[in-house]
């Protein structure tokens, strides 16, 4: 299964989209992510390959561990984007949009 999806991160303005296609055969997720983010082209320049089930705990997520090495910002959305495209690919999760949405004091 593919899954597409795509992301508006906020204040950076660098918009990503996001593509996973499971491949059952073999278990293993194949992600692309389409970003002009000059941080983000080690994901940009080739598909990574991701094993679903890795993807669910900090310590063995492929993703986490590679935005840890191409990314200085901790805030950045897209390694959330990824992992729900790969859970979604692979039938893990159903597709549900995520927001965040900051609250004004005048808000209440």
């Amino acid at each position: 299964m593919t899954t597409r999806l795509s992301l508006d991160p906020g204040q950076c303005g660098y918009k990503a989209r996001v593509e996973a296609e499971f491949d059952p055969a073999r278990g293993v997720c194949q992600v692309g992510v389409f970003t002009l983010c000059p941080n983000l082209r080690e994901f940009s320049s080739r598909p990574v390959e991701v094993r679903p089930e890795n993807e669910s705990r900090w310590e063995t997520s492929a993703i986490h561990s590679l935005m840890r090495q191409t990314c200085p910002h901790t805030a950045c959305p897209l390694p959330a984007a990824i992992i729900k495209a790969v859970q979604v690919a692979s039938g893990a999760k159903k597709p549900g949009d995520v927001h965040i949405r900051f609250e004004r004091e005048d808000d209440k």
